[in-house]
């Protein structure tokens, strides 16, 4: 170290020269690369997500997520698959080897693996979404279920309620919501009047299909307000 300080000591100009080098070459880089406060990295981990409508999480588990971790395993490249099932919802997260020689490769594979799976129930009417984990996608910090053996319509009131309050922390940037069944009116029909008036079911699906509409109604004025 102090043979290459004394060689450069003895030979001014050469050490200017190298110096100005080292500055372009630093000016050039700082005006060429990416600068960013949260910039977008690959973390190699890919999530499926599958909707099963109606469904327990022990149906869930047996009917979706075993399937389809069936297929996934069969991936060359892959590090760590672990799942978890809960009412209505599958998640199957698989981890991919940060060894493996094409990672693109081995994304498309998975994604060919859950378009093959193969026995799904008939009431998973859309296909399992794939998505890669990055820092842009944005990673859960903590996940919250609630659960309890009271009406699903109290329990949803409970979840609003939570949500609101989680929301009014500060830091806290997103929430994000799943496994909510979507709202529904049962209609309850008396088999003698429809024997009695000749009234077939297909007919009265067909009125309430037909007027199960929302529009704007307009507007309506008075003296203290207006209504839309």
């Amino acid at each position: 170290m102090q043979s290459m300080f004394r060689y450069f000591a003895s030979r001014h100009t050469l050490a200017n020269v190298f110096t100005l080098m080292v500055l372009l070459l630093g000016l050039g880089t700082l005006t060429h690369i990416q600068r960013d406060n949260f910039p977008s990295v690959d973390l190699a981990e890919m999530v499926i997500t599958t909707r099963y409508p109606g469904a327990s999480p022990q149906d869930v588990e047996l009917n979706v997520t075993n399937k389809i971790e069936e297929e996934i395993k069969e991936v060359d490249g892959l590090k760590r698959v672990t799942s978890f099932s809960m009412e209505n919802i599958s998640v199957v997260n698989v981890k991919i080897d940060l060894d493996a020689r094409d990672l693109e490769k081995v994304k498309t594979d998975i994604r060919d693996a859950v378009s093959r799976t193969a026995g799904l129930p008939p009431e998973v009417d859309e296909q399992p979404v794939v998505r890669e984990i990055t820092t842009a996608t944005g990673i859960p910090i903590i996940e919250v279920g609630l659960s309890g053996n009271i009406p699903y319509a109290e329990l949803r009131e409970i979840a609003r309620r939570a949500e609101k309050s989680l929301e009014e922390i500060p830091g806290v940037a997103r929430l994000r919501r799943y496994g909510y069944l979507d709202r529904e009116i049962q209609v309850e029909v008396l088999q003698d009047a429809m024997e009695q008036w000749q009234v077939p079911g297909a007919q009265i699906v067909s009125a309430i299909a037909n007027r199960n509409i929302r529009a704007s109604g307009g507007s309506f004025e008075s003296y203290t307000s207006e209504k839309i």
